[in-house]
């Protein structure tokens, strides 16, 4: 008796286990068409080039047009399978303005919720700049928001956990990227709601 109250007890222990990881490994945000903006302090990318503008876009497109873009400039939402072209643009402190960069679309990460890996190429002659830049998009829910599943992003964190500048590898003069944007006011809500 005491034996099945046991093996019961770590049965129960393991399927919470389970429970629970599955709630953290799942993706959770669904993408709308919008624009996520950096907000801050410019920031000291490498050797005093500053970034003062990081935008990222999302617009909605077929299945087809994903296809046929061959992983450049585009983003499978793992939630619902939708397809998004993504533009992203950068403005340095000392351009009149932005400019937009492409990347191609590495894929999901593992079993990390909401995360997407992308190679963005940074090729600026007026900075003299040549970069890739191997990068962690994990989107997030709005501040304040709950963490139920189907919720639209409201957030993207961003992880260079890679640089190639200028031709060297984890170039020692990288410094630092915008690591937080915002999506625009009133373009985000609480799907679970409707």
């Amino acid at each position: 008796m005491r034996k099945n109250i046991r093996i019961i007890s770590l049965l129960v222990i393991i399927s919470f286990g389970l429970t629970l990881s599955g709630c953290y490994k799942s993706d959770k945000y669904i993408f709308v068409d919008s624009t996520f903006n950096y907000v801050g302090d410019p920031v000291n990318f490498y050797d005093n080039t500053y970034i003062e503008v990081f935008k990222i876009a999302l617009s909605e497109i077929s299945e087809e047009e994903f296809i046929s873009r061959n992983n450049e400039n585009v983003i499978r939402n793992h939630l619902n399978s939708k397809c998004y072209e993504v533009n992203i643009t950068l403005k340095f402190s000392d351009e009149d303005s932005g400019s937009q960069y492409s990347f191609d679309y590495l894929g999901k990460i593992g079993d990390r919720s909401d995360g997407y890996q992308i190679l963005l190429k940074l090729d600026n002659e007026s900075e003299d700049l040549d970069a890739d830049l191997t990068i962690i998009l994990q989107f997030l829910g709005p501040i304040g928001s709950s963490t139920a599943s189907e919720e639209t992003a409201g957030r993207i964190s961003v992880v260079v956990i890679k640089n190639e500048i200028n031709g060297v590898v984890d170039n020692a003069n990288y410094i630092d990227f915008p690591a937080l944007l915002y999506i625009e006011e009133g373009k985000w809500k609480w799907n679970i709601m409707q």
